[in-house]
């Protein structure tokens, strides 16, 4: 017997997922099995309105036929298999899209902040000429452009606002940045003999400075501008073409097989509406005990 089963993880793709591991037969029908399936992980039965809720058996990147079975595909121990819900008829497939943080776009900054901006970082290269001429430190050396850099960076993304990735940006950050070295080469006039030297002196410290405005502005731009644009999406409703669903097979019932009112159940919407076939079948092939509905099997 253990021949005709296979043990295999069913993942549940409904509103409540869930993964199982169960031993199923290879030679069931796969509208049985998935009904079977559906049973032992306690999915539910009916939709909302009271009509059947049919499952269909997803393995090996297919749906599987009403008449395929397990064995058909050769599906081994341990496979993944998945049991989702059918679509209900002229029912479309709508797919959520996933909600994105609101973008955020910067608002320029006011004249008394770029200009608070600007003289301090005057300042600071006015302050990175006097250390350099006192000590050669590697902190003296790198650490004030970098720092430079960095306030190049704020007046840049305070005086355009907006989006980082533009151009003009990180154009005029660095324009300022090479303005800010200036001061420093201006103390060196008055401080050292030679003005030379102490250019020199100065590279490493100013290619650090670039470092760091490279980085100020890619962190503000990673911050603000990662995510894709979110978009409005308006949708109109559209009215639902009212259609009679047969409460057995839950498929669409034409006028001219429609059965009305003919079974009354209290677990079944009012008036039931039945297929004249489905409704015969299940009344003929119902073998359950005397006071249970042969439609929906509960006790009436």
């Amino acid at each position: 017997m253990e021949s005709n089963t296979v043990q295999l993880k069913v993942q549940v793709i409904d509103m409540n997922p869930q993964t199982l591991d169960l031993q199923l037969p290879i030679y069931l029908r796969a509208g049985d099995l998935s009904q079977r399936i559906a049973r032992d992980a306690g999915l539910q039965a009916f939709w909302p309105d009271r009509t059947r809720k049919l499952y269909s058996l997803r393995a090996r990147g297919r749906l599987l036929q009403p008449n395929e079975t397990l064995g058909d595909l050769r599906v081994v121990n341990n496979e993944l298999i998945y049991i989702l819900p059918q679509l209900r008829p002229n029912t479309p497939l709508r797919e959520q899209n996933p909600d994105f943080p609101k973008e955020t776009v910067y608002a320029a900054g006011a004249i008394s902040i770029l200009l608070s901006i600007i003289s301090f970082t005057m300042m600071l290269s006015v302050g990175w000429g006097l250390a350099l001429v006192e000590s050669s430190h590697w902190m003296t050396l790198l650490l004030p452009p970098m720092g430079m850099g960095v306030f190049c960076c704020s007046f840049a993304r305070h005086a355009w606002g907006g989006k980082a990735m533009r151009a003009k940006v990180i154009g005029s950050a660095a324009i300022l940045y090479v303005m800010s070295l200036f001061p420093c080469i201006f103390v060196a006039l008055f401080v050292v003999d030679d003005v030379g030297a102490f250019i020199v002196s100065m590279i490493p410290g100013t290619m650090t400075g670039l470092i760091g405005l490279l980085l100020s502005w890619l962190s503000w731009w990673g911050a603000v501008e990662s995510l894709p644009k979110r978009e409005q999406v308006i949708e109109q409703e559209e009215e639902a073409v009212k259609q009679n669903i047969c409460g057995i097979c839950g498929g669409a019932v034409s006028d001219d097989v429609l059965v009305v009112g003919v079974h009354q159940c209290p677990h079944l919407p009012s008036p039931p509406v039945f297929h004249k076939g489905c409704y015969t079948a299940s009344a003929s092939v119902y073998r359950g005990p005397e006071g249970f509905c042969h439609v929906c099997k509960t006790k009436m």
